[in-house]
């Protein structure tokens, strides 16, 4: 999920350099950043994780981020974003980019917000992590709450250490399988012999 934020931030990085190109207003400049942008979707990012599109609502002066990533790693997608403090743990992990606090400042000015929508590549499901105003003003200030980004880090942790668990006793079994079937085929293969050593002692009485 780290590479997926590093990802989140080459993009961004992009996007700023136009807004400071711009002179037009600041949400002229957020939707032409956008569509200068999707001139370059769909872009794989890091992890692989594609960017498919970016959309500017100017209803709400909300930027959205489209991501397609693995089905397999979909499913890591939803458990972190289930996570206590994980939208305090996301903010933590881009609070320092100087290319995310310039499009924060622009979307606070103009009560907006940022959207990062998920969908596993062929499926329908999404995962969403909206920063809004607030979010973003929190992130400005470096007010993001500790004590939430502590439980999720610990969180995720617990995760991590099952994942492992799980994928242990998942090779402890195929191992022990394989033993059986090797058993199995010795066992077989005994037999087997019982049989023709029995055969050919009827053979030579008779």
């Amino acid at each position: 999920m780290k590479k997926v934020l590093f990802g989140l931030v080459a993009i961004v990085v992009c996007m700023v350099t136009v807004f400071t190109m711009s002179s037009c207003s600041k949400t002229g400049a957020i939707k032409s950043a956008v569509e200068k942008i999707n001139q370059g979707t769909p872009k794989e990012t890091a992890g692989g994780t594609t960017l498919t599109k970016v959309e500017f609502d100017e209803a709400t002066n909300t930027v959205t981020y489209n991501y397609e990533v693995a089905p397999e790693a979909f499913a890591s997608v939803q458990q972190l974003n289930a996570l206590d403090g994980y939208k305090e743990y996301f903010m933590n992990s881009i609070k320092d980019d100087a290319s995310i606090k310039e499009l924060a400042k622009l979307l606070v000015d103009v009560k907006g917000a940022v959207k990062y929508v998920y969908t596993p590549k062929g499926g329908s499901d999404k995962v969403e992590i909206t920063l809004a105003t607030a979010d973003l003003q929190n992130l400005l200030d470096n007010k993001i709450d500790q004590t939430k980004i502590k439980a999720c880090e610990e969180a995720m942790q617990q995760l991590q250490a099952a994942a492992q668990q799980q994928q242990q006793q998942q090779t402890e079994e195929s191992v022990d399988g394989t033993e059986e079937s090797g058993s199995e085929e010795e066992s077989t293969g005994e037999e087997e012999g019982s049989e023709e050593g029995g055969s050919e002692e009827e053979s030579g009485e008779e």
